[in-house]
C-alpha cells in the first residue's frame, strides 16, 4: 500500500519454504546486490544469502559463510528472521522481487521514493505497502 494513498500494490499467494529473491542495483556502486530469503514457519522472511559484486556503503563485509563465486561475494547460511522487508523504493535501484523464480514485481512498478513494506498476511499473501498505516 502507498504511504499516501493506503493502496496495496500487489498480491500473490505464497507456502512456507518459498523462496523470495530481491534482484537490487546498489545505489552508489551501481553494483548487483542479490537477497534471498525464505518464507518461515514463523509468517516472517528468512534471510539465507546474499550476493555482492563487491563492497562499498551498506553492504555488510562478512556474514554468514562467505566464499567468492563467479565474480561475487557470496555469503551464505545468514539465517537472519524478518517479520517483514521495509525500504524507501527506488526505481533505479530495485530491479525486481521474485517469488519461486517468477517475476513478483519489477522495481518500475513501484513510484520512486515511496516507503514500502513487503510482509505476509493471513495464511501466506505477500503484500507490499507503506510504512504508515491508517
Amino acid at each position: 500500500m502507498e504511504q499516501e494513498s493506503g493502496q496495496v500494490l500487489k498480491t500473490v499467494p505464497i507456502t512456507e519454504g518459498a523462496q523470495l529473491t530481491f534482484h537490487w542495483i546498489h545505489s552508489f556502486e551501481h553494483i548487483p546486490w542479490i537477497e534471498e530469503y525464505t518464507i518461515s514457519p514463523e509468517d516472517g522472511f528468512l534471510l539465507n544469502t546474499i550476493k555482492v559484486a563487491g563492497f562499498g556503503a551498506g553492504i555488510p563485509e562478512n556474514k554468514g559463510v562467505v566464499s567468492l563465486e563467479d565474480g561475487m561475494v557470496v555469503m551464505r547460511s545468514i539465517d537472519q528472521a524478518f517479520d517483514k522487508i521495509s525500504w524507501i523504493h527506488s526505481q533505479t535501484a530495485l530491479v525486481s522481487i521474485t517469488v519461486e523464480g517468477q517475476t513478483f514485481m519489477h522495481g518500475i512498478e513501484i513510484p520512486h521514493h515511496v516507503p514500502v513494506e513487503l510482509y505476509l498476511k493471513g495464511i501466506r499473501t505477500i503484500w507490499p505497502r507503506s510504512l504508515l498505516t491508517n
